[in-house]
């Protein structure tokens, strides 16, 4: 039996981020959302790895057909693609974090809700710099 992670209103409002930062473009190809291409957040570190679900590192706009292709193919092509984009060192920090113990009860969840909002109003997802949220048990803060 395969384990499904259940997707949230903070799963949404974290994917509608992402592609607003990432002008609703595909990363890896030329395709974006005006095209008729469903655009998707892809989590390089997937979103059971409760520490980096958030964190804006780990998180790129694909559309359907490279994050169907790359969702198999994470230590080959994607990873080689993910260290130039974050560079070796970066890389081996987000892998760090998402082996790390997290949390995401209610508690968190409520407090990310929040968080994210406040955000999302003031676009600080669109701002340099704009690393998301990082998750541990009982408190949630600023990547």
């Amino acid at each position: 039996m395969a384990f499904k992670v259940k997707i949230d209103k903070n799963d949404n409002l974290c994917s509608e981020m992402i592609r607003e930062r990432d002008k609703n473009k595909c990363v890896w190809c030329p395709k974006s959302a005006k095209d008729e291409w469903r655009m998707t957040n892809s989590h390089f570190w997937g979103r059971g790895n409760k520490t980096t679900r958030f964190h804006a590192l780990n998180c790129d706009t694909l559309c359907f057909q490279c994050h169907a292709d790359n969702e198999a193919n994470k230590q080959g092509k994607y990873r080689t693609w993910k260290i130039d984009q974050l560079g070796e060192t970066e890389y081996i920090l987000l892998g760090v974090l998402a082996n790390s113990t997290g949390k995401y009860g209610e508690f968190e969840k409520k407090l990310l809700w929040e968080m994210m909002s406040e955000d999302n109003k003031k676009k600080a997802h669109l701002k340099k710099g704009w690393r998301g949220y990082i998750l541990y048990p009982g408190m949630v803060k600023r990547a």
